[in-house]
């Protein structure tokens, strides 16, 4: 077990990601407007996380590609055009590793988003098992 002294340091720092402290703590500190909030806040973050996935994806396939259109083009003896797109080729697969590195900084992986999607859900659904107890 960590020193409070820590455990405060890392709450402080955690503080402004609420969805990794609730998988510090648990769910069930929070109440269900904020629960509501959060999974609305990570279906938002899993559709942002797709659609930036698809362009590092785009980006990383396409560097070959530019390899392979700028040969073309020194054939057919477009030599300047060949160059220019050739020089395409390390600035889409610098892209591609920076995308992937500021995604693992800024989302984790999506394995991690959707944990927190399924650990919101179970403690809404057990909310609402427990208000329908109530009322019976």
């Amino acid at each position: 077990m960590k020193p409070l002294h820590q455990q405060i340091k890392d709450i402080e720092k955690n503080a402004g990601n609420e969805l990794n402290y609730l998988l510090e703590v648990g769910a069930d500190y929070f109440p269900t407007a904020e629960l509501l909030e959060m999974c609305g806040m990570i279906k938002a973050r899993i559709r942002l996380f797709d659609k930036l996935h698809k362009i590092v994806i785009l980006l990383g396939a396409s560097s070959p590609a530019w390899l392979l259109i700028g040969f073309l083009c020194a054939i057919v003896g477009l030599n300047g055009l060949a160059l220019y797109v050739t020089m395409l080729f390390p600035i889409s697969f610098f892209l591609c590793i920076a995308g992937a590195i500021w995604m693992k900084r800024e989302f984790n992986s999506k394995g991690h988003l959707e944990h927190i999607a399924r650990v919101l859900r179970w403690e809404l659904i057990q909310r609402q098992k427990a208000k329908e107890q109530r009322w019976n």
